[in-house]
């Protein structure tokens, strides 16, 4: 090896010398892998994480965005959680204000269900007195006044799937005027569960990239 070596190093000197071009020899194995990753890579990542920016901005609302996730699924083919918002995107799904109304009109509609299966007689006299006399709600109704505060602090703080999950601790008549709501609201939930996941590895595969580099 040390004798070829020394045999390729004279003969580039000789070319040099005469004013010839190196001869092109192929490269071992070892320096192909060495070789730094091709820039149509750092271009299709580039393109990527434009394209989900893209996405986020049209997921944020409460319209199909069946275009923008057909954009960043061609880009990312078999990406499972493209795959599973997929009936999200054509569809589209209630933004957390919308949430938070829509939760307001079922609480309202729950309790009175409540009222009315719990009804002990004298609930034509509770709604004479309404403002008038403090009567002490039924334990089914107080039951559900505190599942609901719970899950509307889960709500205001931002926690889609927190208030999901505790609204399903309403039973009977009253967790009926949940139902769509809490179908929507885990909607909501999974499609901003994947958005970060889709960040998330993104933003390693970045990093990672960089570091090599």
């Amino acid at each position: 090896a040390l004798e070829t070596g020394m045999q390729t190093m004279a003969s580039d000197i000789s070319a040099m010398r005469g004013g010839k071009p190196l001869p092109a020899r192929p490269q071992s194995p070892a320096q192909v892998a060495a070789a730094p990753a091709p820039i149509l890579a750092a271009t299709a990542r580039s393109q990527a994480i434009r394209a989900l920016s893209v996405l986020e901005a049209a997921a944020r609302g409460n319209r199909p965005f069946a275009r923008e996730h057909q954009a960043l699924a061609d880009l990312l083919p078999e990406e499972p959680d493209l795959v599973s918002m997929a009936d999200a995107a054509r569809a589209g799904v209630p933004t957390l204000s919308q949430l938070r109304s829509d939760f307001t009109a079922a609480s309202d509609h729950a309790l009175r269900l409540a009222t009315d299966e719990s009804d002990d007689g004298w609930n034509w006299l509770r709604t004479a007195f309404v403002g008038v006399v403090e009567f002490e709600p039924s334990p089914t109704v107080a039951t559900g006044q505190d599942i609901i505060r719970n899950a509307r602090r889960q709500l205001d703080i931002g926690d889609v799937q927190g208030a999901a999950e505790a609204i399903a601790g309403i039973q009977g008549a009253a967790g009926s005027a949940f139902r769509t709501w809490q179908s929507q609201a885990q909607q909501r939930a999974a499609l901003d569960a994947s958005l970060r996941n889709l960040n998330a590895r993104l933003l390693e595969t970045a990093i990672a990239s960089g570091n090599a580099g």
